[in-house]
């Protein structure tokens, strides 16, 4: 699992994270890691087609090491992230990221607007939808969400995001248990 606080502040409770191989194991619940490394990186490096020609690269990394893979945290100023590192190619059945958030805080959502009538068919979508605007309680079980949602944490705006997904589906949200 992994939780977030900004200033003694928790902002995602406890949380699982995990990956299903086609093989049937699993990379997170009851892993034991082998190692822990931790490093500090801030750098700078070239952004071609960004509107500035560089970027600061400044964040704070942990990297558990396991037999067959490593799992990697890293936390910016403004953000946190973590990747799965096999270490060999692997066959994914299915990925699991839990966000737990703290309190029942406002969210903007948007949700899968075409072919509804399943869950499974609202894979399909355009990816274009109006943002609904409610507390986190009122999630529409019967759909789901694609990113980005923004969470109004407060002071605080929680946005969550997935990126590198080169040849890699893109996530889906759902919270059929309400929480």
């Amino acid at each position: 699992t992994y939780s977030v606080s900004h200033d003694e502040i928790p902002l995602i409770a406890p949380s699982d994270i995990s990956l299903t191989l086609s093989d049937g194991s699993v990379w997170g619940p009851g892993t034991r890691f082998t190692k822990a490394r931790r490093r500090a990186v801030d750098q700078v490096v070239p952004a071609p087609v960004f509107k500035r020609s560089q970027v600061r690269d400044h964040y704070n990394e942990l990297c558990l090491q396991a037999k067959a893979f490593s799992l990697v945290f890293r936390v910016y100023d403004d953000g946190i992230a973590w990747r799965f590192c096999p270490v060999q190619a692997v066959d994914v059945q299915a990925e699991e990221a839990v966000f737990r958030f703290a309190k029942d805080w406002d969210a903007f959502i948007p949700y899968v607007s075409q072919h509804t009538e399943t869950l499974e068919t609202q894979f399909v979508n355009s990816f274009e939808s109006q943002y609904s605007h409610h507390a986190l309680s009122q999630w529409n079980k019967e759909r789901l969400a694609f990113l980005p949602i923004t969470v109004q944490a407060d002071d605080l705006l929680l946005c969550v995001l997935d990126s590198d997904v080169t040849d890699y589906p893109g996530m889906f949200l759902y919270n059929g248990e309400g929480g």
